[in-house]
C-alpha cells in the first residue's frame, strides 16, 4: 500500500542534536529542519480535513509517522520544465529508545523507503517519468545516503549520485524492487516493458494505489498473456474477447488474493492460543508466508517459514475440509479455477487430473488443493458428490470459495474502474 503520508507541521526540537537522525552532522540536520519549518510557514500548507491539497507544482511538506513516531519528513514538487520530481528536503531518522538506546523496532530504511516509494509514486501519479532531483539542501546536492543504501540491497547504481539525481530507468528499477517485487518477477517485466506490453511503473503504482495486492499484481504478470490491459481496466465491455480475459484474469486474481488473506491471517481463536490477547496485539498478526505464483498450472505456492512464534497453517474453511494444519516448512501448492457451473461440469474433472500431477513435480508439495468458485454448488448434489469422490481419491482438496463468478465479476468491474487513474 501507499505510505499512509500526511502534510504536516513538524515538532519543534529543543537541544543541539535532534534525537533518532542517525549519520549526519548535527549542524546539517538542524539546517533541514529550519528548511522544513520554512516550507511548512510559508507555503501555509495547513489545511482542514476536506480541503483541497495544494497542487503538485507546489512546494510540499510532508512527514511520514508511525502513531507518533516520525520515521522521515521530506518536501517535494513536480517541476513541468525539467519533466522530474524535486526534492529539497529528505531526512529520515532511526528509532531507538531514549532511555535505554534499544534500536530494531523499524528496519533502519523503513522511513527512507517510504518517502522513496512516495516520491516515486508521485511522478508517476503526475505523470512524469521516475526522475528525481535533489536540491542543495539535501546532503549538500546528492542522493541522500540512505536512498544509496536502498539501492545497494537491491544491486541498483545510481550513477549521478554525487550530482543528486536518479535517472528515469534508475528510478523504475527502484520503484519495483522496494514495491517487493522479487528479480524474477522484475525481469519479466523489464521483457514485456521493452516489447511494448506494459507499463512497470504502473504495476508498482497499483499494488500503493491498493487496487491489487502484490501476489496478485504477480499472478496477473505470470499468468495473462496481456497482463497491461488487466491491470490499466482499460479495455470497454464492447470489445467483447478483450474483456473476457480481462474478467477470467480478475476472477484468477481475486480468488488467489481470497485465498491469501484467509491463509495469511490469524483468527482471534488462533492469537489466543498463541499466548496473544484477543483484540489487543491480533491486528496486522499474519503468518509469516511465502506466497508465489505457480504460472504453469496457473496458482499459488504457499510456504509457511519458521519463526519465533509456534506456528502452524490450517487451511481456510472453504467447502468440507477436513485436514490437519500444515507444519513450517510445509509446502501447500493450489491449483485456481474461476469456471461457472456449466465449465465445471465439463472441465472439473481434468483440472482434478492436472491437480494429482504435481504431487510429482519439484518442489514436491505436502498438499494439493484446487479452488473453485461457489457456482460449484450450482451442480447437481450427484455431480457435486462424483467431483468429490474423485477428487478424495486422488488425494486432492476440493476447495469452495464463497464467492461465485457473478461476484467476482462485480468485484472485477470496480477494480477496472479504481485502474483508471487520471493523472494531474
Amino acid at each position: 500500500m501507499m505510505p499512509d503520508v500526511q502534510i504536516a507541521r513538524p515538532k519543534v526540537i529543543h537541544g543541539n542534536h535532534p534525537v533518532g537522525v542517525r549519520g549526519l552532522p548535527p549542524e546539517y540536520v538542524l539546517s533541514a529542519l529550519e528548511q522544513f519549518q520554512s516550507i511548512v510557514k510559508e507555503g501555509g500548507v495547513e489545511r482542514k480535513p476536506g480541503e483541497k491539497l495544494p497542487r503538485a507544482t507546489e512546494l510540499r511538506p510532508y512527514r511520514f509517522c508511525v502513531q507518533d513516531v516520525v520515521l522521515a519528513i521530506w518536501a517535494m514538487r513536480h517541476r513541468k520544465d525539467q519533466a522530474d520530481i524535486f526534492v529539497d528536503v529528505f531526512l529520515t531518522s532511526e528509532v531507538y529508545d531514549q532511555n535505554t538506546g534499544e534500536t530494531g523496532f523499524y528496519d533502519e530504511l523503513a522511513g527512507a523507503t517510504a518517502a522513496t516509494l512516495t516520491v516515486l509514486s508521485e511522478a508517476y501519479r503526475v505523470g512524469a517519468p521516475l526522475r528525481v532531483s535533489f536540491g542543495k539542501a539535501v546532503e549538500g546536492g546528492k542522493v541522500p545516503l540512505d536512498i544509496l543504501r536502498l539501492a545497494a540491497r537491491h544491486k541498483i547504481s545510481i550513477k549521478e549520485a554525487e550530482r543528486g539525481r536518479i535517472s528515469e530507468s534508475e528510478g523504475r528499477e527502484l520503484y519495483l524492487a522496494l514495491t517487493g517485487f522479487r528479480p524474477p518477477i522484475r525481469q519479466a517485466i523489464n521483457i514485456l516493458h521493452q516489447k511494448g506490453l506494459m507499463s512497470p511503473e504502473r504495476a508498482a503504482y497499483i499494488v500503493h494505489h491498493g487496487v491489487w495486492s502484490l501476489p496478485e499484481v504477480e499472478g496477473i504478470i505470470l499468468c495473462s498473456r496481456y497482463p497491461e490491459i488487466v491491470l490499466s481496466g482499460d479495455v470497454p465491455a464492447e470489445q467483447r474477447h478483450l474483456h473476457q480475459h480481462v474478467l477470467t484474469q480478475s476472477r484468477i486474481a481475486l480468488i488467489g488474493g481470497l485465498l491469501d488473506r484467509s491463509l495469511s491471517k490469524r483468527s482471534d481463536g488462533e492469537s489466543s492460543s498463541q499466548g496473544k490477547q484477543i483484540g489487543l496485539d491480533a491486528e496486522d498478526d499474519d503468518r509469516n508466508l511465502d506466497i508465489r505464483t505457480n504460472a504453469r498450472l496457473i496458482g499459488r505456492e504457499y510456504l509457511l517459514i519458521s519463526g519465533p512464534v509456534v506456528d502452524d497453517l490450517p487451511l481456510p474453511k472453504w467447502g468440507t475440509i477436513s485436514r490437519s494444519p500444515l507444519a513450517p516448512g510445509e509446502r501447500l501448492s493450489v491449483l485456481i479455477r474461476p469456471r461457472t457451473s456449466v465449465s465445471l461440469d465439463a472441465y472439473l474433472e481434468a483440472d482434478l487430473d492436472q491437480a494429482s500431477l504435481r504431487f510429482q513435480q519439484e518442489p514436491k508439495p505436502n498438499c494439493v488443493a484446487i479452488a473453485v468458485p461457489f457456482d460449484f454448488n450450482d451442480l447437481p448434489i450427484q455431480r457435486q458428490s462424483y467431483f468429490q469422490k474423485i477428487a478424495a481419491s486422488k488425494n486432492v482438496i476440493l476447495m469452495v470459495c464463497p464467492e461465485a463468478t457473478r461476484s467476482l465479476d462485480q468485484m472485477a468491474q470496480k477494480k477496472m474502474s479504481a485502474s483508471r487513474i487520471k493523472k494531474d
